[in-house]
């Protein structure tokens, strides 16, 4: 009907001018028969995108959005490997996965945690332990993050603050 054309308008134009709030998506997949919306969500996908192999952070994370909405879990991997760098995103999305794919979400992490801990401050050490936290509730995390741990203590010997927080929150 004339209705769901202009809902379906509405929806959409909402959806790409306020930050890809899933809320849009929603109701525009409401007005859609199953079998059409496959094609309108790869559409939108590529709207985002906007034909470019390298997007911003919030368009990855947009469309990280629509794989949890579409429990496209494969598709979800793929995106957080590729953008392996970024811990919040990995972070935000790895619960939707851990089960799944408990190895790939500990090497997601296992990556971003270590470039995360280059950097200095008390402030990315406790947030560092907080991720690494997050990994032993993953099934196989304890061995990594006692493996990780080990290693931080051989390589930053050097950052006292950094030994006392680990030494604060795992057995070393």
């Amino acid at each position: 009907t004339n209705d769901t054309e202009k809902i379906r308008e509405l929806a959409e134009e909402l959806f790409f001018s306020g930050r890809y709030e899933m809320t849009y998506y929603k109701i525009l997949k409401n007005t859609y028969p199953p079998d059409e919306w496959g094609k309108i969500r790869d559409r939108i996908i590529e709207k985002i995108r906007g034909g470019k192999k390298l997007i911003e952070t919030y368009k990855v994370e947009a469309i990280c959005n629509i794989h949890v909405e579409e429990n496209q879990k494969e598709k979800l991997l793929k995106l957080l490997k590729l953008n392996e760098t970024h811990l919040h995103l990995i972070d935000r999305f790895a619960f939707h996965l851990k089960n799944d794919y408990p190895e790939e979400i500990l090497q997601l992490y296992r990556t971003a945690v270590n470039k995360f801990v280059e950097r200095t401050g008390r402030s990315i050490y406790n947030q560092a332990v907080e991720y690494l936290k997050k990994m032993e509730k993953v099934k196989g995390g304890k061995a990594i993050v006692n493996k990780m741990v080990k290693n931080f203590k051989i390589v930053y010997n050097n950052r006292p603050a950094m030994m006392e927080i680990l030494r604060e929150n795992f057995s070393l």
